[in-house]
């Protein structure tokens, strides 16, 4: 079964191209999954890595005016050490960080969705095709606080150009997971599911 494990973040970095932060994980099978939320027009990753080893970018986002974006990447069997992002120069990013135990380690994510919008509701739809999943949602917005996680909020940091949130769900099942706001601003958003580790069966006698 799948356990929320920690999370940490890199707080909000105004004109940043490179940063970076300390995460620590633990537990068998684990998954250490990145948010980068970006703050400034045509801005992407170039590298995460974390404890010096390649993360793998499984989605990103981009608000409908480009001026906000969320980039997810994640890494099966990642170990306690410092997360290093690159960009291109941004106005501001943010980086968030969240890891879990119990994951399969080939084929940890499925299901990834990406939406965006200017006003509200602010959310994504994320549908498992595997049994006791996790749903993990990342949102880069212009709105500052406050915005409310629909479900366990896991990092939310708010600076001058906007917020970058994260949060998940135990649900196992279909899930729609957003964000409440008391009025619409401009927003991207990723979800995806994260699939269980299964033990193989034991040998036949």
């Amino acid at each position: 079964m799948i356990a929320y494990d920690n999370a940490s973040n890199s707080g909000y970095q105004a004109t940043q191209s490179g940063f970076s932060w300390f995460h620590a994980c633990a537990g068998a099978n684990g998954l250490l999954t990145v948010d980068v939320h970006i703050f400034g027009f045509n801005i992407g990753v170039e590298s995460v890595t974390a404890k010096g080893v390649p993360m793998t970018v499984i989605s990103a986002s981009n608000s409908t005016s480009g001026s906000q974006r969320v980039e997810c990447w994640v890494l099966a069997g990642a170990t306690t050490g410092t997360i290093e992002v690159l960009t291109g120069t941004a106005d501001a990013v943010i980086g968030a960080a969240v890891s879990y135990a119990g994951v399969d380690p080939l084929t940890p994510i499925e299901s990834v969705i990406a939406g965006n919008g200017g006003n509200l509701p602010i959310q994504v739809t994320v549908a498992p095709l595997s049994e006791n999943t996790w749903a993990h949602a990342a949102l880069t917005t212009e709105l500052a606080s406050p915005i409310t996680a629909t479900h366990t909020d896991r990092n939310s940091v708010t600076g001058a150009l906007g917020t970058g949130a994260d949060q998940d769900s135990d649900a196992g099942t279909p899930v729609v997971i957003g964000y409440d706001a008391e009025a619409g601003g401009l927003w991207a958003m990723v979800g995806y599911a994260i699939r269980p580790f299964v033990p193989p069966p034991p040998p036949l006698p």
